[in-house]
């Protein structure tokens, strides 16, 4: 009887501990990892992903050196960008973007983004494209479920 009420207990108490929400972190690693993308030039990070999809996609060299092109033109309009939300926060410390600002952030973001799919369409043959399409559908729906729960855990 004993043994069945610790039992019960620990099946009762470890649900609570097991969710019990604290900070939470990406690990050193990952952290280090962040850490050292920032720091990296728009032509290293270019190149860096260049070569990571050449190793999934098996690109030419006439392929690799258009998508070397779209890489170092987007890690140049990123790096511009996140220096511009710098400039923008430190002067608009707790002030939110209006709704007006958001709608415009999302429609650039969005024609970036067919600008870039079209982009790959024409460089990437059928293959190709199905597969990057593949691997970021699952990128994004990747990223999506952390940006729920990071929302999920402030609350």
């Amino acid at each position: 009887m004993k043994k069945i009420l610790i039992l019960i207990m620990v099946l009762v108490a470890y649900p609570s501990i097991a969710q019990e929400e604290g900070p939470r972190h990406r690990g050193p690693e990952g952290q280090e990892k962040a850490d050292m993308m920032k720091a990296l030039t728009p032509d290293q990070a270019a190149e860096l992903q260049t070569k990571k999809m050449t190793l999934d996609l098996n690109l030419t060299e006439a392929q690799q050196k258009k998508i070397f092109d779209i890489n170092l033109k987007n890690a140049e309009k990123r790096k511009q960008k996140r220096s511009e939300r710098e400039k923008t926060r430190k002067q608009k410390e707790n002030e939110k973007p209006s709704q007006e600002n958001k709608l415009k952030f999302l429609n650039e973001r969005l024609d970036e983004q067919i600008a870039h799919k079209k982009e790959m369409q024409r460089i990437l043959d059928q293959n190709q494209f199905e597969k990057w399409e593949r691997g970021h559908k699952k990128r994004s729906a990747r990223q999506a479920h952390k940006r729920k729960h990071r929302k999920h855990r402030s609350k």
